[in-house]
């Protein structure tokens, strides 16, 4: 499962509690988060979270094209090859399908638009991993560091107290849970953007109307829109989409 596209790299438990409880991947969550992301804002409205730029976890977001969608979408729709539905209206996999093929499968600049998007989330993907084995790694040092100490303390003699100074293991549990925490904002951001990016593209289930999507809960108007997708089709249905565009723009 990719965050969005697949990742390539290990991901932590992004809001684990200190436990040794399996771990679900940044892959699972971001592409939870993109199917449930709201639709096109303004990117100039996204703050990056407050990620220490010392552990190489902030997100930069991409070049973004969403404060001009309208326009985008417009061109696609000029350039796009005639007796094609518009991307918007499209609520079927098949219809999806064939819109995708005769479209970014013919497009190389789309192609290469989306090949931008996997790589850039490739590389925090690996920014955010590194960083988060780099604090595993110092707080496994300042651990061994300090047994180190106390063993000398003992060889001469010293006094070892049982709770010296230095970081606790809960302490160092607190830290990283912290910067996963840090990590799960980037992602949420990430996402966002990553769904605005699609949605100015064109591409079918991100640039949905409203009036496509049953968001009601009451029971009552089920049967007023059967034919309205309800989110969790809609969910799947990205996520589909999502794997079809990262397996027609590999490198």
């Amino acid at each position: 499962m990719v965050p969005a596209f697949s990742s390539k790299h290990p991901q932590p438990d992004l809001m684990a509690a200190p436990s040794h409880s399996p771990v679900p991947d940044l892959t699972s969550v971001l592409r939870t988060l993109s199917a449930y992301s709201p639709g096109v804002q303004d990117q100039s409205r996204i703050h990056n979270p407050p990620v220490e730029s010392s552990n190489s976890n902030s997100y930069t977001r991409p070049t973004s094209t969403s404060r001009h969608a309208p326009l985008e979408q417009h061109t696609l729709e000029l350039n796009q090859p005639p007796n094609l539905p518009d991307p918007s209206t499209i609520t079927t996999w098949p219809a999806a399908l064939k819109y995708v093929m005769k479209t970014v499968a013919q497009n190389e600049a789309t192609q290469s638009k989306i090949k931008r998007l996997i790589r850039t989330q490739h590389d925090h993907e690996r920014q955010w991993w590194e960083g988060r084995q780099a604090l595993l790694s110092k707080q496994a040092g300042r651990e061994a560091k300090k047994r180190q100490i106390d063993e000398v303390l003992r060889s001469v003699g010293g006094f070892v107290a049982k709770d010296s100074d230095g970081p606790t293991p809960q302490d160092d549990k607190i830290e990283l849970c912290t910067y996963d925490k840090k990590v799960y904002k980037a992602l949420t951001t990430m996402s966002k953007s990553l769904n605005a990016e699609l949605r100015a593209l064109g591409i079918p289930f991100f640039t949905i109307r409203d009036e496509l999507v049953d968001s009601s809960c009451d029971q009552v108007s089920e049967s007023h829109s059967s034919d309205l997708l309800k989110p969790g089709e809609l969910k799947a249905l990205r996520l589909q989409m999502l794997q079809l565009l990262e397996d027609l723009c590999k490198d």
